[in-house]
């Protein structure tokens, strides 16, 4: 293609001119399709009457099926004796006289036995003596029928077969007549069967299909509409209109004509508006054996949007075609900017090649300075979680060599053994050192929640002393979960410890420490800080590693978030509420809470 193009214009795809040539190409390509319009409407026409004359076999061979279904009938009662020896002996008496009333009932039986609509038996001169409805309000009996063209038919020795509106009943119906003879072959009298197509039409109704059956002059008798009866799909001619008002063929309504449309009338087809329910195309197709015309109705929107569906492919595909072109021609024009500026790279890649070794020098830099500084964070938060028990033993020594200069041993006591605990506890954070760098595990058991809370106040009283801060503790009725003693207590160290940094200088100061149910199985356990508080801002970060509001040398930012991995390893939650100047709650809750320990077992 493009050593095609490069041959006609002289220059590959990258032409200036090829835009316009396409553009141009597009216009062209929309005139003709206008100009062709009709030409596709004719070729999606005949493809659709292919499809439709498909689609009206279905209904066609129901049609014949239910005819057939009676077909035979009047041929079988025209050769009963019962029938015969009626008309031979029954019409010296009135319509409806009782002696002959029992050859009603045997036709109102039948009748019912074959599902048809009516049967009844007229004389030589039309007058009807017995019908099946003989007992009900439309009884044919007493009618004279002599001017149906289904009894004539009967009369000269030929089979009837007749589509028309009841002349006494009013009700639409096919009729079909035999006549009746005797065994000297004489003609005694007609016997006629009405056949009820009605259920046939609501069945196309129901279908979804527009469908219209016409007799030989194009008369609509037949529809899945109602309002279609009898209407005409072609001119009649005046002999046909007074042959309709002298049979009453379709009732005493006079047959009116539908409006065509000129452009589309052939044999196979024919297109017509109908009002409110627009331009519709009827396919026609004969039905075989019976003088009729079965037609599916499908609106002629329907075809022009097909007809346009197939122009906007062609066009697709006619912009594809002009997008691959241009696309091969964006394609050549970067090739050639890609070849300018390979050239320029070369021109650059001994300068890249100085930067990356400056580049690589710089980073073994940092990444010793990160070493280094890792390594400092990790002797700070080493430093940060020991420093409180070690405050804490220099305070109970101080205080018991007073103790002792004065003599009170008991209370010395009392030191040494919080003392012995406190270096139990040292040493239980070496072990919790290295269990926070790795996998924990925390050892969960039946933990009181009022122990760590006197532990913690313990610790940190020195310090509480010291910066004038009061505590109100309201812990309520003992509760025990499901946790670490141990991991409980350096939590609550941390956050007794955070309050009273947050309160230094405050006056005033005061710390709350509460503990309450907040559901069935649920206890909150929180300490309240009347301190300067903090904004959003801060509360997202108060979690994080290495975070602090600390001044220089004053912490690292470890406390709160060990606190919050060994919160949520003991299956706790710890959250934190503050606005500014209204100080800051932490609130450590568990689920699983028991009144009691468990017993131990034996």
């Amino acid at each position: 293609m493009t050593s095609l193009l490069a041959s006609k214009f002289g220059t590959p795809l990258g032409y200036r001119h090829l835009p316009r040539l396409l553009a141009l190409g597009f216009l062209v390509a929309l005139v003709l399709l206008a100009m062709t319009n009709h030409l596709l409407m004719s070729l999606e026409v005949n493809r659709t009457a292919d499809r439709s004359v498909q689609r009206m076999g279905a209904y066609k061979t129901s049609l014949q099926a239910t005819i057939n279904r009676h077909h035979y009938l009047p041929r079988i009662l025209a050769s009963d004796p019962r029938i015969e020896h009626a008309l031979a002996e029954g019409t010296q008496y009135e319509p409806g006289d009782g002696a002959v009333q029992y050859i009603s009932e045997l036709l109102q039986s039948i009748n019912a036995e074959a599902q048809s609509d009516e049967i009844f038996l007229m004389a030589p001169d039309g007058m009807t003596f017995w019908s099946s409805n003989f007992d009900t309000v439309h009884s044919f009996v007493g009618s004279n029928y002599g001017f149906r063209p289904y009894f004539l038919s009967a009369i000269s020795g030929q089979q009837g077969f007749y589509f028309a509106v009841g002349a006494t009943s009013g009700e639409p119906g096919l009729f079909l007549s035999a006549p009746v003879r005797n065994a000297a072959n004489d003609i005694l009298g007609v016997i006629v069967v009405k056949i009820d197509l009605r259920p046939l039409e609501h069945s196309w109704m129901e279908s979804g299909d527009s469908v219209w059956v016409t007799d030989r002059e194009g008369i609509i008798f037949l529809s899945s509409s109602e309002r279609w009866h009898y209407k005409a799909t072609r001119p009649l001619s005046e002999t046909h209109l007074d042959l309709l008002a002298s049979t009453r063929q379709y009732g005493m309504t006079p047959v009116t004509e539908l409006s065509r449309l000129p452009d589309w009338n052939t044999p196979q087809w024919a297109a017509f508006d109908l009002g409110d329910v627009g331009e519709q195309m009827a396919f026609s197709s004969a039905i075989n054996g019976y003088p009729w015309d079965m037609h599916l109705r499908l609106p002629m929107a329907d075809i022009r949007q097909q007809v346009r569906i197939k122009q906007g492919l062609l066009l697709l595909c006619m912009a594809a075609f002009a997008g691959a072109l241009l696309y091969y021609r964006e394609r050549h024009r970067r090739h050639e900017a890609q070849r300018a500026l390979e050239q320029a790279n070369e021109v650059l890649e001994h300068r890249v090649e100085e930067r990356t070794r400056d580049l690589r020098e710089a980073q073994n830099a940092l990444a010793q300075n990160q070493k280094l500084a890792a390594l400092g964070r990790m002797s700070s938060a080493i430093a940060h979680e020991i420093n409180q028990p070690i405050t804490a033993l220099r305070n109970y020594t101080a205080s018991s060599r007073l103790l002792l200069e004065r003599g009170k041993t008991d209370t010395v006591k009392q030191n040494i053994e919080k003392m012995d605990a406190l270096t139990e506890r040292l040493s239980a954070l070496s072990r919790q050192l290295r269990i926070f760098a790795g996998k924990r595990n925390t050892g969960s058991g039946h933990a009181s929640l009022h122990s760590p809370v006197r532990y913690a106040l313990d610790v940190m009283q020195p310090r509480l002393e010291a910066e004038g801060i009061e505590c109100h503790i309201d812990l309520g009725t003992e509760r025990w979960v499901l946790a670490n003693t141990m991991m409980l207590e350096q939590i609550l160290v941390n956050l007794m410890g955070n309050a009273v940094d947050a309160l230094a200088g405050h006056p005033n100061p005061l710390i709350r420490v509460q503990l309450a149910m907040t559901g069935k199985s649920s206890a909150c356990l929180s300490i309240h800080d009347n301190g300067p508080g903090m904004d959003r801002e801060l509360q997202t970060k108060v979690f994080e590693p290495f975070f602090t509001t600390k001044s220089v040398g004053d912490g690292m930012g470890l406390g709160l978030a060990i606190s919050y991995s060994l919160a949520h390893d003991m299956g706790a939650e710890l959250t934190v509420q503050s606005e500014p100047g209204s100080g800051t709650t932490f609130s450590l809750t568990f689920q699983a809470v028991v009144s009691e320990p468990a017993e131990e077992p034996a």
